[in-house]
């Protein structure tokens, strides 16, 4: 699997992938693709998980893109205009982030919410009590 961000103000993620690779996305974030993919919808953790998403105000669901060509290109671009950033996490390793942070990511990575515990920090932190 190779990645290219490209753009400046509107960036995209291009995603170059051989059969057999895969990526996930919430539902609709896939921009374009090129080549033959096979499309999973699911909860992925469970409805306990698609719940904690759902509180966190992002979808329910998460699309796996299963490349099914010799080679693929599948484009993710961000909700809103703003800088693409790709993080490269060591196993065990975690990142809190806001909602709507999250743009895609290969099977090894968790997705799961963060429920804040101090009541100042989610109602006056302006990010909430729930985040990615």
């Amino acid at each position: 699997m190779q990645y290219k961000i490209i753009g400046s103000f509107m960036e995209s993620v291009d995603i170059h992938l051989k059969q057999g690779e895969s990526v996930y996305t919430e539902s609709g974030g896939m921009a374009w693709m090129r080549g033959s993919f096979d499309m999973n919808t699911n909860t992925r953790g469970g409805l306990g998980a698609g719940i904690g998403r759902v509180l966190a105000g992002e979808s329910l669901f998460l699309t796996t893109y299963i490349c099914k060509s010799p080679d693929g290109l599948i484009t993710f671009t961000p909700e809103v205009p703003g800088k693409v950033i790709d993080l490269k996490l060591e196993a065990g390793q975690s990142m809190i982030c806001q909602k709507d942070a999250f743009m895609c990511a290969e099977e090894s990575v968790k997705l799961e919410m963060h429920f804040r515990k101090r009541l100042g920090a989610g109602l006056f932190g302006g990010e909430g009590f729930i985040l990615q």
